[in-house]
């Protein structure tokens, strides 16, 4: 009995050896498919366990260094992405191994695109992290992962507890954000008008026993607060109006409440702390009988400082919904604690001074001939350097004008120095340098029955 000899060559394939993970950025996230716990009233817990990894991957440009987040987030890192659909009204995430300082933000949006998400949620951690918040099942959600540097790269698990509360404050209080124009990854520009609005998709006064009063505005510090123009929306109810207030006084419990909208009537008094909210058939249930409701309001991003760059301020926002037994002068309320929903964002000013790095990957396996095509930001000219972890030097020039190539790299991670020399200052980015696995043979034969008689 004879075997053909098997040749296989694997210089073929295009698996690299240090490569971007497919997922680096977001238009390319993996969906990961969760679990469905059962429904209210007793809702049980399902878990996901997945393991991926964020080595070779680049940061995103913005990132986003968040505030506000469950520790400090980083000013930028190695990230990879991911998207889902949540199966029930509240996840925990969980992040475990391979990274030093793990990073997690949780972005929503309407579709399953990356354009127009904006983040709800972030946490960091030292070598762990958790994120408990609750999602909108009607909604889709992103999920960028990284280190808390470009050089903290790993391979992770990453877990997602998914359950439903049950509470009706929860279940039948629901809404969303829109920003025009959207931020990029969380991030606005220099003196940015944007147009935003709170869309309530669902308020049920007939489980809560409320009407729907108010929605409560907190804006960050980086936002201009006095070029803030209010859009309230029109009654459903001929009863009363829809205002914006900077203050008043809830006749329930005597606090004050604002800045924010609010609803007065039947009476226009000015005062909207003296009535019960927006009434009326086919008024109080939003979303259910009556359309949804959307508070609008146009504002600006305050302006960048000249002489720094990067994350600059904090451009949050966080509203809540309040019932008239809350705000307003209902009899009672069984929602003491309104949650705030969170739009997270940054002002984001942009690097003046911002290289530019195009990497050509090495032919195949060990071989060294990748290369980087380095052009410095700004007016030149430049000084350049390239060099590994260690310190070892593999190019430098100065006083270059233009774009200067870095021939004969192996694969691995550098350090490239851009050095302004107008300005005195240096930037430095980092490059992964890839390449394809070398080829491989092997071959499985049975020597000849008989002596002399050949190998097929």
């Amino acid at each position: 009995m004879r075997k053909a000899i098997l040749l296989l060559l694997s210089c073929s394939m295009l698996t690299q050896l240090i490569a971007q993970p497919s997922n680096d950025d977001c238009s390319n996230a993996l969906s990961l498919p969760l679990k469905t716990p059962s429904s209210c009233p007793v809702s049980s817990e399902v878990a996901d366990t997945f393991h991926y990894t964020n080595i070779g991957a680049t940061a995103s440009n913005p990132f986003p260094a968040l505030a506000g987040c469950s520790g400090e987030a980083p000013e930028s890192g190695a990230d990879v992405w991911f998207r889902f659909s949540p199966r029930g009204n509240s996840i925990t995430i969980t992040l475990a191994e391979g990274l030093e300082t793990p990073f997690v933000a949780l972005f929503e949006n309407d579709s399953e695109s990356c354009g127009g998400m904006y983040p709800v949620a972030c946490a960091s951690g030292a070598g762990s992290l958790e994120l408990s918040t609750y999602v909108d099942p009607t909604r889709f959600y992103f999920l960028l992962v990284s280190g808390g540097a470009i050089e903290d790269q790993g391979d992770f698990e990453l877990s997602i507890t998914t359950t439903n509360e049950c509470n009706t404050c929860i279940l039948e209080r629901q809404g969303f954000f829109t920003a025009s124009p959207a931020p990029d990854n969380g991030a606005f520009t220099s003196g940015q008008a944007v147009q935003m609005c709170y869309v309530v998709n669902r308020w049920n006064a007939s489980s809560g026993g409320e009407y729907l009063h108010s929605l409560e505005l907190d804006l960050g510090p980086g936002w201009d607060q006095a070029s803030l123009v209010p859009s309230p929306p029109p009654s459903c109810s001929g009863e009363g109006v829809w205002g914006y207030y900077e203050r008043w006084i809830s006749n329930s419990n005597g606090q004050q409440y604002g800045p924010g909208f609010a609803f007065d009537g039947p009476i226009l008094d000015g005062n909207p702390g003296n009535n019960r909210g927006m009434s009326g058939e086919n008024c109080a249930n939003i979303g259910i009988s009556a359309p949804q409701l959307s508070f609008c309001w146009t504002i600006t991003a305050a302006e960048c400082s000249p002489e720094n760059y990067g994350t600059q301020n904090n451009l949050n926002l966080s509203v809540r919904m309040l019932g008239d037994g809350v705000s307003g002068a209902g009899l009672s309320t069984f929602c003491f604690e309104e949650r705030w929903d969170n739009f997270l964002g940054v002002l984001y000013c942009p690097d003046p001074l911002i290289p530019e790095v195009v990497v050509v990957d090495g032919s195949c396996g060990e071989n060294c001939d990748g290369a980087l095509l380095i052009t410095g930001g700004g007016d030149g000219p430049w000084d350049y350097a390239v060099t590994d972890s260690s310190g070892n030097v593999y190019y430098s020039s100065t006083n270059s004008i233009g774009t200067d190539t870095v021939p004969d790299l192996c694969p691995g991670f550098y350090f490239i120095s851009i050095f302004s020399i107008p300005t005195g200052e240096n930037r430095i980015v980092t490059a992964t340098i890839g390449a394809p696995l070398t080829p491989q043979a092997s071959a499985t034969y049975n020597l000849p029955c008989f002596e002399g008689e050949p190998i097929e």
